[in-house]
């Protein structure tokens, strides 16, 4: 007799539902859905026990009619495909038969709807079996009504977790369709205690705000970017807002939430080089592309998707964040430094000349700094070292502060240095405190980076490094190494499972350079189109500019301070050093009221 049998019907819907239903917050989310399908402008959502006991969804959407009624809760019935190619280009949710037909499997579902105001039909199913359709006197709209979640299910019900848990999951689901449909009021309620009203808010900054707390205020930046194939909006986290999960990064495509590695990956990369480790950044973004270029059935609970041109996406989306970013910095940096540093004077560039016949000048970042204050160039030896008069204005003059005893250094009226590590920078509307060395190596990195993509002169190694790799990565390698030649190392297949790199980028010539092939071959590996390489040189660029940076106890001049501004100010990305770490820290005159409290 053979092993192998059929499964009834009811077990085999079971378990298909088990793929899309697995605690409370998923029957929230997939009828949720089905009310935003709807068209609906308001969800009301009400749960018992953290949704174990019951859970109630109500919509104003355009409802169910009579003659659909008997087709709801059966799997695959829908309105909205015809064909297997509809199934591909569709752009909503998915279909309320399905959702109907995986929560009724696993709990009794009673469905109310009414197309107009005050006549509607009511009709309840629980495991395939269907009452008769009555009618009911209802508003436009459809009330769904679950209850004995789990009931004759015991293993899935034990691993149900605490009221307070499923709970917190199902505000998390209303909280993230909130964000995503401003134009749409929910409201969640257990009992008599609303956890969420976001009736009236059409703002998507001041939704983040309510649901997140008032301290993202000024640390948005609102992304709307339209590039090839690709249209990205919402907004970001500048790089001082950072979380330990990934909580906080919601991404729709095409309006469905989805929980895509490969959207992730793309996002953090981006970040990669201004947060620290093991922390994530705020996101809330719609990427908009073509549903021919986007397969959004890949996932029992619609959660992923797959797109045709992953490589793209992966590319472009970092790019747009950048370019948002970047014009929150320059609106935040640049205008209240600019304005405090007198750039209208002679520049700090033109101030720190040579003492030789030349008069040739060195911007800030190929300087290195003395404890006496003097500044030597790190360029090739012929140039001399030279000091930089100080300002001779009076310390009484200045009027910052009446007690000026304690100040060891007062460089201008604007700023001054104070513990020999960081600048204190008064503007017309604010006070910045900066962190030298921290935006020093900032600049360096920047610089390195732009070095380590463009210039194309190289160390060619004594003795060339071996690099032990595998099948896999060797195959990695002859597919990719013209990346190679692009980011200019000279590497080269030396024999079985080996690989010779026998030239490196100036910018690496004191590094393993086997280490950091080997780092690139596993990136290569796992990586989507063609990878952008230039943050796996991250760690290395890294440690190269924190060495080189200004050092906490280092003097500077007036002339090294306004470079030093000047530059940062120029720099691509001013938020944080490449660990992670805060480059300044601004108050304005609400943060200081609140520090006296004044507020």
């Amino acid at each position: 007799m053979g092993l192998i049998r059929q499964l009834d019907e009811i077990t085999i819907n079971q378990i298909a539902a088990g793929e899309v239903i697995d605690r409370p917050a998923s029957v929230v989310k997939e009828l949720v859905e089905n009310s935003l399908d709807a068209g609906a402008t308001k969800v009301d959502v009400f749960v018992e026990d953290g949704g174990r006991e019951g859970i109630v969804i109500r919509d104003n959407g355009s409802g169910i009619a009579k003659e659909d009624f008997s087709s709801a809760f059966v799997r695959h019935a829908t309105s909205k495909i015809r064909s297997l190619d509809d199934l591909y280009q569709v752009g909503s949710f998915g279909f309320r038969g399905e959702a109907l037909a995986s929560v009724s499997h696993v709990a009794s579902v009673e469905l109310r709807s009414a197309q107009t105001k005050g006549k509607g039909w009511q009709m309840t199913a629980y495991k395939g079996d269907f009452s008769s359709l009555k009618a009911v006197t209802m508003d436009k709209g459809t009330e769904m009504v679950v209850s004995t979640l789990f009931s004759d299910l015991a293993v899935r019900r034990r691993f149900l977790k605490s009221a307070g848990t499923e709970l917190s999951h199902i505000c998390e689901v209303i909280t993230r369709f909130s964000l995503c449909y401003p134009a749409v009021d929910f409201v969640l309620k257990q009992g008599d205690k609303t956890l969420v009203n976001t009736c009236g808010i059409l703002d998507q900054e001041a939704l983040l705000l309510l649901h997140f707390g008032d301290d993202l205020r000024g640390k948005l930046a609102r992304v709307d970017e339209v590039l090839p194939g690709l249209t990205v909006k919402g907004f970001v986290g500048t790089p001082q807002l950072t979380f330990s999960s990934r909580q906080k990064m919601i991404v729709t495509v095409n309006g469905r939430l989805i929980q895509s590695p490969l959207i992730f990956k793309s996002i953090q990369q981006c970040y990669q080089a201004v947060i620290p480790a093991r922390r994530f950044p705020l996101v809330l973004l719609d990427l908009e592309v073509s549903t021919e270029g986007v397969d959004v059935n890949i996932h029992p609970q619609k959660q992923d998707v797959k797109f045709l041109a992953p490589g793209f996406l992966y590319d472009a989306l970092p790019k747009a964040i950048q370019l948002s970013l970047q014009k929150v910095s320059q609106v935040q940096i640049e205008s209240p430094v600019l304005s405090a540093v007198d750039m209208s004077e002679k520049s700090a560039a033109e101030v720190l000349t040579l003492s030789s016949s030349d008069q040739e000048s060195m911007p800030v970042s190929m300087l290195s700094f003395s404890d006496s204050g003097e500044v030597s160039s790190s360029g090739p030896s012929q140039l001399s070292s030279f000091s930089v008069p100080r300002p001779q204005k009076p310390l009484e003059q200045v009027g910052l502060l009446h007690d000026t005893s304690s100040l060891r250094a007062l460089d201008s009226p604007d700023y001054f240095q104070i513990f020999e590590g960081y600048l204190v920078l008064k503007t017309a509307d604010a006070l910045f405190i900066l962190d030298q060395h921290a935006v020093h190596e900032r600049i360096l990195y920047e610089s390195f980076q732009k070095e380590a993509s463009s210039v194309t002169e190289r160390q060619v190694l004594l003795i060339a490094d071996i690099v032990e790799v595998d099948a896999g990565l060797l195959s990695v390698f002859e597919q990719h190494q013209s990346l190679f030649d692009q980011l200019n190392f000279v590497v080269e297949v030396f024999g079985p499972g080996q690989l010779a790199v026998r030239e490196v980028p100036l910018v690496f010539a004191s590094v393993s350079a086997a280490v950091i092939v080997r780092v690139l071959l596993e990136s290569l590996k796992d990586a989507e189109g063609q990878p952008d390489l230039s943050f796996e040189l991250k760690p290395w660029l890294q440690l190269k500019a924190c060495k080189a940076a200004i050092k906490v106890g280092k003097r500077l001049s007036d002339a090294e301070t306004k470079q030093l501004l000047k530059d940062f100010v120029a720099c691509p990305s001013n938020f944080t050093c490449p660990h992670g770490r805060p480059l300044y820290i601004r108050y304005d005159k609400k943060a200081m009221e609140r520090l006296f409290m004044r507020l």
